[in-house]
């Protein structure tokens, strides 16, 4: 049972989120008093909710690990068809870098789909030869009117939401928008990597009071490292990870979220592609831009999952 005090459970249902993690920081133990689990499930479901506030005012065309494009970009041709007419979706595209590279090396056909619209705009305003190639669309709902060669989905749009379900829409509708035997390649958040550094591991319902006196960091709005192990906690029952995140100096009001997410195994991932008629092609441990070398799963680099898989011709 998490305590608070009286005005910070009344910012709670006021839903003014923008303070209250300052809030329960700035309490002393006699000022705190017991919440009840539903309204601790209520704030983080508001927080769920503010998911598209802070995937948007990540500065992610200045970010270290998005500066790699054109080594990805050499990397995916591999299992592209040698065809410049080829059908090409990215998933969760926010700035549209690959997109751009892809048209750039002569591959016209390509669109994408993003829930942010400051994202899309900020990926009209670097490219604008995506011009009517851009839609805003919700990952686990496209349906667009061509079938895609090849879609991708990268980096962690695939557990960005909690609940299991919700991250397996987005591979369904990966599998419904493809042409039969048309390629996917996803990448996801390394879980065994996150447990092997982890420091901070208890249950968020048996001590809530703990996520609060988390430290809160600017990392998915200045670099988006979010695997600073003295940043991120892991809920031992459901294995979701959560972080503080503080945005601020973007034109916006500050604000601060409690941000969770879903990280895979190896197998999880895998598992759940094969069980949605996927045919595993490759599947490998990579950090950003060396995507041909695979890695160990514990190597401090390899924060990403990668996988090409073959829609079944089913």
């Amino acid at each position: 049972m998490l305590e608070l005090s009286m005005d910070f459970f009344n910012k709670i249902h006021a839903k003014d989120f923008h303070y209250y993690t300052k809030s329960a920081a700035s309490l002393t133990d006699k000022e705190l008093r017991p919440i009840s689990k539903k309204d601790f499930d209520n704030f983080i479901e508001y927080s769920e909710q503010r998911l598209i506030d802070a995937y948007s005012r990540m500065d992610m065309p200045n970010q270290p690990w998005a500066s790699h494009t054109k080594e990805e970009v050499e990397f995916f041709t591999r299992y592209i068809p040698n065809d410049k007419n080829a059908v090409i979706f990215d998933i969760g595209c926010g700035t549209a870098r690959h997109l751009a590279e892809l048209k750039k090396i002569g591959f016209n056909n390509v669109y994408g789909f993003d829930f942010s619209d400051h994202l899309l705009q900020k990926a009209k305003e670097l490219h604008p030869e995506l011009d009517g190639h851009l839609f805003k669309k919700d990952a686990r709902t496209l349906k667009h009117l061509k079938k895609a060669d090849v879609i991708f989905c990268l980096y962690d749009v695939i557990g960005s939401f909690p609940l299991e379900k919700e991250n397996l829409k987005i591979i369904k509708a990966a599998r419904r928008n493809l042409k039969r035997g048309g390629i996917f390649i996803c990448s996801v958040m390394n879980m065994e990597l996150t447990e092997n550094i982890c420091k901070n591991r208890f249950d968020i319902y048996e001590d809530p009071k703990k996520l609060f006196r988390l430290k809160s960091s600017q990392t998915m709005q200045k670099t988006g490292n979010i695997f600073n192990p003295d940043a991120f906690v892991i809920d031992e029952k459901s294995k979701l990870v959560y972080r503080k995140e503080v945005f601020k100096g973007d034109g916006f009001l500050d604000s601060e979220y409690i941000i969770r997410d879903k990280r895979y195994t190896m197998p999880e991932i895998v598992g759940a592609l094969k069980k949605q008629g996927f045919v595993i092609l490759e599947s490998r441990y990579v950090r950003a831009g060396k995507f041909d070398q695979p890695l160990r799963g514990t190597d401090l680099t390899a924060k990403e999952i990668l996988v090409i898989a073959k829609k079944a011709a089913i």
